[in-house]
């Protein structure tokens, strides 16, 4: 009775932490997919089948900020909430901002880069696990 009590525990700790990593990023997702559909944007999208049969997509787009700046602070806002739950995670700040970020999650990783010239780009590798 013991023996299978403490197998349930060892399934529960690891099927938490499989549902824990996909909603790791979920605030980056949800942004980067409402980008995806918006008609003013131009995504670039790269799928790729790799040695161990898994699959990755490389997906980018960037846009004039000034065009759309409260798309700008979602997108930035959406890095900050998920930036705790990153496995890894590198920012660059200019006069106090942050003007680049990528963060890494499982063999999945997110960045967003906004220059001086006021384009921001967003790029995300997507591994299936």
């Amino acid at each position: 009775m013991k023996k299978s009590n403490g197998m349930i525990a060892v399934i529960f700790v690891l099927l938490g932490c499989f549902s824990m990593e996909s909603n790791a990023q979920d605030a980056i997702k949800a942004v980067m997919k409402k980008c995806e559909n918006m008609e003013s944007m131009t995504v670039s999208t790269i799928r790729t089948k790799e040695k161990n049969n898994l699959t990755s997509t490389l997906t980018s787009f960037n846009f004039d900020a000034s065009a759309n700046p409260a798309l700008v602070q979602e997108i930035i806002a959406a890095f900050q909430k998920d930036r705790e739950k990153a496995d890894k995670n590198m920012e660059n700040k200019t006069g106090g901002k942050v003007t680049s970020a990528y963060y890494t999650f499982g063999t999945s990783w997110y960045s967003y880069n906004y220059d001086e010239k006021g384009q921001l780009c967003v790029a995300a590798k997507i591994s299936d696990e």
